[in-house]
């Protein structure tokens, strides 16, 4: 066994004990039984096909990013500043990826850069995710006017002079328009560079709109779950 599947394991291990906690105390139903087998097919694909310039994305977080959608199979999911794609089609494997555990309805990741948000569309069409699967170009600050409410939203933006400040101002942005039960999973909420940036974040999903809200410390940059009331 190399190296690299050693440490493959070690991430599907740590990945598992993380969705077992949130699945143990409700927070997240069960996952597939299939559910690393398809997470490795489609990692397969993505590091195939993606063209990333830089990424703080781990391997564990890409497989909590995977989990948590295949336990809650969103069929409608945006992301909110998804620059290439690349952890964004952790999030949208399970439902819109060529490897699926559910057949997804809408995944929209929002991009304010023309040209990332164009290499996304690439990155996704060449590892041979759907065409439900999209990128706009947008301020996410905007929300999209959900005809059906989104139940599964991602918020990753960083704007140029607030950084990652703008967390608070997308979640009140769109939290009219995520369903009853709606997960929501902020990126970067533990790195210490970013600390006093999200604190009015986390004091907004830690408050009484939503059921419960976990840092999950995938890495040293962290994942925040939260789920709406």
């Amino acid at each position: 066994m190399t190296a690299q599947a050693v440490d493959e394991n070690a991430a599907d291990r740590i990945a598992q004990d993380m969705l077992d906690v949130c699945v143990h105390g409700g927070v997240l139903p069960p996952p597939p039984d299939d559910l690393w087998d398809l997470f490795a097919r489609t990692h397969a694909s993505i590091r195939e096909n993606f063209r990333i310039p830089a990424t703080s994305l781990s391997p564990v977080a890409a497989r909590v990013l995977f989990g948590v959608a295949a336990c809650t199979q969103p069929a409608r999911l945006a992301g909110l500043g998804t620059y290439v794609g690349n952890l964004f089609a952790y999030l949208a494997g399970p439902g819109f990826g060529p490897y699926r555990c559910y057949d997804g309805d809408l995944a929209i990741g929002i991009e304010i850069d023309e040209g990332a948000a164009a290499a996304a569309r690439q990155n996704f069409e060449a590892a041979g995710f759907t065409p439900g699967a999209t990128f706009e170009t947008r301020d996410a600050r905007n929300p999209i006017p959900a005809i059906k409410p989104w139940q599964l939203l991602l918020v990753d933006a960083d704007d140029p002079h607030r950084r990652k400040a703008v967390y608070h101002d997308l979640l009140v942005a769109w939290q009219a328009c995520l369903a009853p039960r709606g997960v929501v999973l902020a990126h970067d909420t533990r790195y210490p560079a970013f600390a006093e940036q999200v604190a009015p974040y986390l004091d907004l999903v830690r408050g009484p709109g939503f059921e419960i809200s976990v840092p999950l410390p995938v890495d040293e940059y962290g994942l925040e779950l939260s789920v709406v009331r």
